[in-house]
């Protein structure tokens, strides 16, 4: 975006062009004037990120300098306070430092040091955070730390067993930075895990119940007798391109992006802010390959709980054994 066209950004225009498209709606459609008011904020939202995201692209490709960034990002806030109350900008630096220092104070405690946080991605924004948030997803940062056994970390109560420390990767069954945190933001679902019920046990409120209902009909994931479930499906099956991108749009994110936890970041997450992950009787599905052709499981609660690691072939199905969703940035 070049400054001739920051300059003629006009989005008060661009929201009268949208109040026109909505009043139409309303006599069509007869959606009522809260649902209206609600679409015309998104659609305003929405607008003045576009723009920030092209200005910011702007600055770093040097197609503007500092001094007419500076002033677009005045114009934003002056036009965003207009349309929505407050000032746009304002509140996307408010949240995204507000976010970091919760993740430092988080991380300060567990390590007993003080860790860098890194900077939050573009994609990661207020508005997509209270989506995340409304379907009980949280975002956290996992530092580039090795968590090793040995190690002595205030917060980690409850490392995985030796098996999995010392035993498969000095075997090289498994990699050897399989103890490695990776670096990365991440955002994960905080469900409690549920005790087994012969099978009939489920997530509450699952938000990925009808894509696995749609699935199974589909035929990408074997039928059990729960349709909705997130038992009985192998990894194997998590692993396909199709059931990914179902899950993705789920979650609201990137498909490249889904995955399920490592054992280290479900130990990790757990002990920092889950320990209750590790206090039921089911087992989920972790991202780690073992010894070549396996997938590591864990978090049983009559072997021990946020320690218990162990492996199954790919293929296996099993209403003990669920899955528990994730995205990288």
């Amino acid at each position: 975006m070049n400054e001739n066209e920051l300059s003629q950004f006009n989005p008060t225009c661009e929201l009268a062009d949208s109040h026109d498209e909505a009043v139409v709606g309303v006599e069509k459609e007869g959606i009522s004037p809260e649902e209206v008011r609600k679409q015309l904020e998104q659609n305003t939202i929405s607008k003045y990120r576009k723009l920030l995201d092209a200005i910011n692209s702007s600055l770093k490709d040097g197609n503007i300098t500092q001094d007419q960034y500076d002033k677009s990002i005045l114009d934003i806030d002056n036009l965003s306070k207009k349309e929505l109350g407050y000032k746009f900008t304002e509140r996307d630096i408010k949240f995204r430092k507000e976010l970091i220092v919760r993740e430092e104070e988080s991380l300060r405690r567990f390590f007993g040091k003080e860790v860098k946080v890194n900077p939050i991605p573009s994609e990661i924004t207020p508005e997509r955070y209270v989506e995340w948030k409304e379907k009980e997803l949280e975002l956290y940062f996992l530092p580039d730390i090795d968590m090793t056994k040995g190690k002595n970390f205030p917060g980690l109560k409850v490392g995985p067993q030796d098996w999995f420390y010392y035993e498969e990767i000095k075997k090289g069954r498994l990699p050897k930075d399989s103890t490695k945190l990776l670096g990365r933001w991440i955002l994960i679902d905080t469900r409690t895990k549920p005790a087994y019920n012969d099978g009939n046990q489920m997530y509450k409120n699952d938000i990925l119940g009808p894509a696995i209902k749609e699935l199974r009909e589909k035929g990408l994931i074997q039928s059990f007798k729960i349709k909705d479930s997130r038992f009985d499906i192998s990894k194997e099956e998590l692993e396909k391109p199709e059931v990914k991108e179902a899950f993705a749009k789920a979650l609201g994110i990137n498909p490249h992006n889904f995955r399920v936890p490592r054992a280290i970041e479900f130990n990790f997450i757990g002990n920092c802010y889950y320990p209750e992950w590790g206090g039921t009787d089911t087992r989920e599905w972790f991202d780690d390959i073992y010894d070549s052709t396996r997938r590591l499981s864990g978090g049983f609660s009559g072997v021990s709980g946020l320690a218990d690691v162990c492996s199954y072939d790919a293929d296996v199905r099993h209403d003990i054994i669920s899955f528990r969703p994730l995205g990288v940035f």
